[in-house]
């Protein structure tokens, strides 16, 4: 059986004025499920905030939704993890849409999303935007997620070199996110954990302040994870607090 333990924080930053991330972690353990998410709204003073949490909530209402249906017997398929990221998704997108159309206020509201979805021995991954997924296995922090933006998608398609991309204005402007179009391009990573995986979610307002190499630092020190996500923080407003912080852990129990 599967144990995994779940630690979050989030912060304004030293800069903004509100705080646009939303996060959420949840379990059901009598299915030995759980999921972790963040998302990084954008669009207007009250837009990123309402477009991140309006993703967050839905997602979770939607996830809650299949769960049940599952238990009264629909059951868990091979491809229930997968299938269920990409409806719950789908669903948040379309409540960004109608909410923009509803008020001219919010019709530039959008929101990065990273989500990860656990189920007894599996994970699923999905994203839109440059919140990203981390993962430190035996010490080694690898990125899962590759950032959704323009800088990426010209770097990728050959349009610019590295060096180029380094120094790219375009970093923050998104190719894809939730409340940016009506169909998503998602893509669904599934994969087996193993027994000590810890993974991160964060928002950039923590990779735009702190290297992969302090993260992994961070992550490989003897204290509580907990303390860890405080200790990610508090480097990120340390080095300017540009943005909203928000950050995610997720432990594999070394028990599995």
């Amino acid at each position: 059986m599967v144990s995994l333990n779940l630690y979050s924080g989030t912060d304004t930053g030293l800069v903004r004025e509100n705080n646009q991330d939303s996060l959420a972690v949840h379990s059901w353990q009598d299915e030995a499920i759980s999921m972790a998410m963040v998302a990084d709204g954008v669009g207007g003073y009250t837009g990123g905030e309402i477009a991140s949490r309006l993703a967050v909530d839905s997602i979770l209402q939607q996830l809650e939704k299949r769960i049940q249906q599952a238990r009264s017997g629909g059951g868990f398929g091979q491809h229930w993890m997968a299938d269920v990221l990409r409806e719950t998704v789908h669903y948040a997108n379309q409540q960004i849409l109608e909410q923009q159309h509803q008020s001219l206020d919010l019709k530039r509201m959008s929101t990065t999303l990273v989500m990860l979805l656990f189920k007894d021995d599996q994970f699923s991954l999905t994203h839109q935007g440059d919140s990203r997924c981390y993962r430190l296995r035996h010490s080694n922090l690898e990125q899962l997620t590759t950032d959704h933006t323009l800088a990426q998608e010209m770097l990728d398609e050959g349009a610019i070199d590295q060096r180029a991309f380094e120094h790219s204005p375009y970093h923050h402007v998104l190719s894809q996110g939730l409340g940016l179009a009506d169909e998503l391009g998602q893509t669904i990573h599934q994969e087996a954990l193993q027994a000590g995986d810890l993974f991160l979610l964060c928002s950039d307002g923590l990779t735009n302040c702190v290297s992969d190499a302090v993260i992994q630092t961070v992550l490989n020190q003897s204290i509580e994870p907990q303390q860890m996500v405080d200790e990610l923080i508090a480097q990120a407003n340390d080095n300017g607090g540009i943005d909203n912080i928000s950050v995610v852990l997720v432990e594999v129990d070394e028990r599995l």
